[in-house]
């Protein structure tokens, strides 16, 4: 958890930095979901029992995220090999703007929904305004 500390704090001492309140950011972490039994001493984080995984997300907030995104993804008993990631965005308010791995980009208003499948893509918010956005991630068969 000592890395999700690092993080919350550079990332609050960089607001500062900017003129922002460090205590309206959202710290986010993302995490795999690999549920099991007991998992031995040693493991990664968010896998295991459901106890060892409530633990690991209070641990995450006792460190600074506000956040804890469970990403089920990669477990194969949820999805297979044969299955395609797909996401899809609600920009609800602010501005974002969509950029895809061939460069392209866009700038979705809000109440628009961005539904991608298995796209390389990163969001960008190039105002100096907090834009809100939800998202589902999921994975979807392929046909």
């Amino acid at each position: 958890m000592a890395e999700v500390a690092d993080a919350a704090t550079g990332a609050r001492a960089a607001a500062e930095r900017a003129g922002r309140s460090p205590d309206e950011l959202r710290i986010v972490v993302r995490a795999t979901v690999f549920l099991g039994s007991e998992a031995a001493s040693g493991r990664a984080p968010c896998n295991g029992s459901l106890g060892q995984i409530r633990s690991d997300i209070e641990q995450m907030h006792d460190a600074g995220a506000t956040e804890v995104f469970l990403d089920f993804t990669f477990d194969p008993r949820i999805v297979g090999p044969d299955a395609d990631p797909a996401d899809m965005s609600i920009i609800l308010e602010g501005e974002l703007w969509v950029v895809l791995e061939d460069g392209s980009e866009t700038r979705p208003a809000p109440g628009s929904c961005v539904v991608l499948r298995g796209n390389r893509h990163s969001w960008v918010n190039r105002s100096a305004e907090p834009a809100v956005m939800a998202s589902v991630f999921m994975g979807v068969r392929a046909r």
